[in-house]
């Protein structure tokens, strides 16, 4: 069954919003640009597909889920006087031995309803893909999408992932919005390695997109990848590295001369698997990334529309569907 206070955890109060927004300098460069939130399911959800699914626990997700995307979108139309876009992301490909978690994560009729309703809401996509990383569909979304808008979109990306910490390191005016239970902050292009770390020492010298090397030489647990390193050690080697010049201080491509200087065994594919960008090379060059399906939009009768949601979906007094935002 739905654990009511963990489905509030996902809405982060305007004012505490508003403060972290305040507190994050950078996010002032999002002002009077048009904004595209990305919202990754199963990372910001995981808690939650967690638990055995009964009764109406299906449907008051899906609601769950569209009243978050209404949330945020209303927040930042709002703040922005601007353009809001939200992009519900849904794939799934590393699943913890939590049998709930698999079972529902690999539901197809799960987020039915969310795909269904999508399609009448202006601004607001859902997008399914199977087995690939909802990280490097994001990015590929980004850069396709969101870069090449009018008005140069700023991009806030929404999830728990791992690999998201990146994002605001390789996107320009992008940030991430961590939806922990507990712990809730903003991931910027400055702050990226001591977030992930959860550590308070700092990487100086080091530039933000050497995120991913220092993951392979220290461990990523949700990767399972065992320690190699200590998080000090880690940063030292890889600073030696760029003092040397044998990597960039930046976005380097992992390669197999680089396992060759270093003469550790397997850093090579554990650079490659903690690598967002050669993650996401598997999904743009997927037959998949040409399916743009979920852009279609279908006209109606929006009090019609009100009169069906209010019938078939409102079936928990606690969550109601929100619909009066999404149709802003």
């Amino acid at each position: 069954m739905i654990n009511r206070a963990i489905l509030y955890s996902k809405f982060i109060r305007y004012d505490i919003l508003r403060g972290m927004i305040i507190n994050t300098p950078s996010m002032n460069d999002m002002t009077g640009k048009p904004l595209d939130i990305f919202i990754d399911i199963q990372s910001v959800y995981k808690d939650v597909l967690a638990n055995e699914f009964m009764g109406n626990d299906i449907k008051i997700l899906a609601v769950n889920v569209l009243n978050m995307a209404a949330h945020y979108r209303h927040f930042f139309r709002n703040l922005l006087k601007q353009n809001v876009r939200v992009f519900l992301v849904n794939s799934q490909v590393n699943l913890s031995g939590n049998i709930c978690e698999i079972t529902n994560s690999e539901n197809y009729d799960m987020f039915s309803i969310v795909k269904s309703l999508c399609k009448y809401f202006p601004d607001i996509y859902y997008i399914y893909k199977k087995g690939y990383n909802a990280s490097a569909i994001i990015f590929q979304l980004i850069n396709t999408h969101t870069m090449i808008a009018p008005g140069h979109c700023s991009t806030l990306v929404i999830s728990n992932d791992v690999y998201a910490y990146q994002l605001p390191t390789l996107i320009p005016i992008c940030w991430m919005l961590r939806l922990g239970v507990k712990h809730k902050y903003i991931v910027t292009s400055n702050n990226a390695i001591e977030s992930y770390f959860k550590n308070t020492t700092p990487s100086t010298g080091l530039r933000q997109q050497l995120l991913p090397l220092i993951m392979a030489f220290n461990k990523c647990k949700e990767l399972n990848l065992p320690l190699l390193f200590p998080y000090k050690t880690a940063l030292n080697k890889v600073r030696e590295l760029v003092d040397k010049h044998a990597i960039l201080n930046g976005y380097n491509i992992p390669n197999s001369a680089f396992e060759i200087n270093v003469g550790i065994m397997g850093i090579l594919a554990r650079w490659t698997l903690c690598d967002l960008q050669s993650q996401a090379v598997t999904y743009m060059n997927s037959i998949d990334v040409l399916d743009d399906t979920w852009k279609v939009k279908r006209k109606c009768d929006f009090s019609e529309l009100a009169a069906i949601l209010d019938d078939k979906f409102n079936c928990d007094p606690d969550n109601i569907l929100n619909y009066i935002y999404l149709l802003e």
